[in-house]
């Protein structure tokens, strides 16, 4: 009996690429790539005109040459997208490969990175169409060796408030973060330095429309957070549980009414190798951004190894809860699992990819209208050949539920796993998500690589 359930167990296992797709997807619009490789796709629907939705992405030569393009729909067949920014060895451009990327609801792009030398503390930010250059970035100077690293959130209004890392000295050893606001007309504020002394990283921000934000840090082996309102009023910095590992996953989430969710992965981890075999989900949750409930553990994972980036992510469902999704590590495998956040903690999660053999690890999660929820990710291993991934998502349809089964959105990408960053982005008028993701054009040994498209509409 013991054999037959197992047998039964294998047979329910299905290749990723073999799986069934909804009835509701579109056709895949891939998009050209002057350049060689891509990565960091970003998406969002806009609301003039309804409807449409803006992309972005970095792209780069086989010289090492990177570039920003964009593009917004309607899209026309085999044009070239329009180079927003690049390359980034130009003293102007931004430093980093992947500059912080947020949209207005008019489809506008908003950026901000490392400009100029990479030796230099300097923040750089721009705005603009998807279909033009974008301006030289304005750049705002900081005492410090470097900048290393940015994220940012939209405000209603245009605005953005940006999280910036810097380096105190070469050899990094002190990292701080500050806070810097960018208002719709492009002025930059003056920085908050939120964090003191010691190494903090990674970092991860949220902001409402009316522009509170919330930023979370890992500093030492402790999780640590700020809010700063609309208004300008910075709280205290709260510490919010153990983190021992500098790279861990963080996902942040606030609402128009300054209730936070903070989540992380906690694992203790050196130089790249696992040390801690348990890997422990965390929640923390506040109602006004300052005073946080105790900390709730989402899940245990006792397999002793490390989580594939980006580990964990969050939304905000139309009712204002939040959603997260993380990869999870049980029986030999990753799978992917989701879970719903009220005000106690964590409820009623559940392994969205059920049934896909190999693999399988988290890249994006969206809220939409009437509480559609989509969660997009790569799934490898035995569930594709070597040197590529397929691109799946899992619906949760409506308030009740329950998800989906696992759907799929791209079969044979011929990418990488690690490099597969799959995006979704859901239009609150109509329910439709947007997926984007990297395809590849030929053979590994070519491995050109272009962006590639479509929608599901979820009823």
């Amino acid at each position: 009996m013991r054999l037959l359930a197992v047998v039964l167990a294998a047979a329910l296992l299905v290749p990723a690429a073999a799986l069934g797709q909804a009835p509701d997807y579109g056709p895949v619009d891939v998009l050209p790539n002057p350049q060689h490789f891509v990565v960091n796709p970003a998406a969002a629907w806009t609301t003039s005109p309804a409807g449409t939705f803006a992309l972005t992405w970095y792209a780069q030569n086989t010289a090492g040459d990177g570039y920003v393009f964009g593009a917004r729909s309607p899209l026309t067949p085999g044009a070239a997208p329009v180079t927003l920014t690049g390359p980034a060895k130009q003293p102007a451009a931004f430093a980093s490969l992947t500059p912080a990327t947020g949209f207005r609801a008019n489809g506008t792009v908003v950026m901000a990175g490392p400009s100029g030398a990479r030796s230099s503390a300097r923040l750089g930010t721009t705005a603009g169409a998807p279909t033009q250059a974008l301006p030289a970035p304005r750049t705002l100077a900081f005492p410090g060796a470097s900048a290393n690293a940015a994220v940012l959130g939209m405000r209603s209004d245009g605005g953005a408030v940006i999280a910036v890392s810097l380096c105190a000295t070469t050899s990094c050893g002190r990292r701080t973060i500050s806070l810097v606001t960018r208002s719709n007309t492009g002025q930059l504020g003056a920085p908050v330095v939120l964090t003191g002394g010691g190494v903090a990283r990674p970092v991860a921000i949220a902001v409402n429309a009316r522009g509170d934000a919330f930023t979370a840090w890992v500093r030492g082996s402790q999780v640590q957070g700020r809010l700063r309102t609309a208004g300008g009023s910075v709280g205290p910095v709260v510490t919010l549980g153990a983190a021992e590992n500098s790279f861990a996953p963080l996902a942040v989430t606030i609402t128009g009414n300054r209730r936070v969710v903070v989540a992380w992965e906690n694992q203790t981890v050196h130089e790249g190798s696992v040390v801690s075999s348990n890997a422990v989900f965390s929640v923390a949750v506040s109602q006004d951004g300052r005073n946080f409930t105790s900390t709730k553990t989402l899940a245990t994972q006792t397999d002793r190894v490390a989580t594939p980036a980006p580990g964990i992510v969050a939304t905000l469902a139309s009712d204002n809860t939040t959603w997260l999704g993380w990869t999870f590590h049980t029986g030999g495998v990753f799978s992917v699992r989701a879970a719903r956040v009220i005000s106690t903690g964590p409820q009623n999660a559940a392994t969205i990819s059920a049934g896909v053999a190999g693999d399988a690890a988290i890249s994006d999660i969206a809220g939409g209208p009437d509480h559609r929820i989509a969660a997009v990710w790569v799934a490898y291993g035995a569930a594709s050949p070597t040197q590529d991934s397929t691109v799946l998502a899992s619906v949760f349809p409506h308030e009740y539920g329950p998800w989906g089964p696992p759907e799929t959105v791209a079969a044979h990408t011929g990418v990488f796993e690690d490099e597969q960053r799959p995006v979704v982005s859901i239009d609150s008028p109509s329910g439709i998500a947007l997926f984007a993701w990297v395809q590849g054009s030929g053979p590994p040994a070519d491995y050109a690589e272009q962006l590639a498209l479509r929608t599901r509409a979820i009823p």
